[in-house]
């Protein structure tokens, strides 16, 4: 109960994540008919430890989308759309309050994982019958959101830029001030992690470059997306597999 919400945006809340997805308890919330966000909660069987030190995990963030529910008085989903999405004219939905488009990417990994053999598309080898809504239930706000790549950069654009209007300029002053701790382990290369994002600086023909975004990966999908003030760009990657 001491635990802050700037503890969980930062994830040193010591609130550890959900582990092993292959647990029957974990599969058996993706096939639930029942579920609610609060239940990933519960699969969470590895103690709690002291806050203070950065350690990511899932469950922090699926604890923010319950405490912007109770406060937002809407489901996540539609907090998205009304508060964030559509200001911007930008199209995201949420697994697995949304459904997935038909269009939607295939996963594509080593399926000898997941009950299948060789590379491929892993939903097929799933005995889920929609992986999208299934996977959605123990990933919801932490990474079940389909979009294009578009959206994810001009997202990225309005929330870090000074020209952006994703959120009021004493949020993203608040955000900006967030990236103050060491270097941590997230994605290809040691970042500062901030408030459910990340800053890092890499060299682009001779200069010295900011990023600011976040990386994601798993269930056959790869996520990464920077915005550059430097440069006043952003770019967005989706890739449908997680495979090196």
């Amino acid at each position: 109960p001491d635990v802050t919400i700037e503890q969980l945006l930062t994830m040193t809340s010591g609130i550890e994540h959900v582990q092993n997805y292959y647990r029957q308890e974990v599969s058996d919330l993706q096939g639930s008919s029942n579920w609610r966000p609060v239940d990933v909660v519960g699969l969470v069987i590895l103690d709690f430890v002291s806050p203070g030190t950065y350690s990511y995990s899932n469950t922090n963030t699926f604890l923010l989308g319950l405490i912007a529910e109770h406060k937002g008085g809407q489901k996540l989903n539609e907090l998205y759309k009304s508060e964030l999405l559509d200001p911007l004219d930008l199209v995201a939905l949420l697994l697995p309050e949304d459904a997935a488009p038909p269009n939607t990417a295939r996963p594509h990994d080593d399926r000898s994982e997941w009950g299948g053999t060789g590379f491929g598309d892993i939903s097929e080898a799933s005995y889920h019958a929609d992986w999208y809504q299934a996977t959605g239930k123990t990933s919801w706000a932490a990474a079940g959101m389909i979009t294009t790549p578009e959206n994810v950069a001009r997202w990225a654009y309005e929330l870090f830029s000074e020209q952006g209007s994703g959120i009021s300029p004493t949020a993203r002053t608040s955000l900006m001030s967030s990236f103050v701790g060491p270097l941590v382990e997230i994605g290809p290369e040691k970042q500062q992690y901030g408030y459910h994002s990340t800053k890092r600086t890499f060299s682009l023909s001779g200069r010295s470059i900011t990023a600011y975004g976040h990386p994601g990966s798993g269930g056959g999908f790869v996520s990464d997306v920077h915005y550059s003030p430097e440069l006043d760009m952003s770019v967005a990657l989706l890739i449908n597999s997680h495979s090196d």
